[in-house]
């Protein structure tokens, strides 16, 4: 028998769209010239992966999460939240 390491609930985003999300985000990342695994470091993150799902749209962003991506970034967190019809 193994046993599965149990985690806590995940928090929930309330993010509408995470592929629009995702795409500012790395918009942003890139033109700061800021990798993956720099800005996975200042989230929170043990690895570059959570950066890449959310990134891809996968996972969407937590308010938190965006208020302290777009202040390691020095944006405000709507450029990093702006709908695709906005762009």
């Amino acid at each position: 028998m193994t046993t599965t390491k149990k985690r806590g609930p995940r928090p929930r985003h309330n993010d509408p769209d995470p592929a629009a999300t995702g795409e500012n985000l790395r918009a942003v990342r890139l033109a700061r010239g800021i990798t993956q695994a720099e800005l996975a470091q200042a989230l929170g993150f043990t690895t570059h992966v959570g950066v890449t799902h959310i990134e891809t749209g996968y996972r969407g962003m937590t308010d938190k999460r965006l208020n302290e991506a777009a202040a390691y970034l020095g944006v405000a967190p709507s450029v990093i939240r702006a709908p695709k019809a906005a762009r």
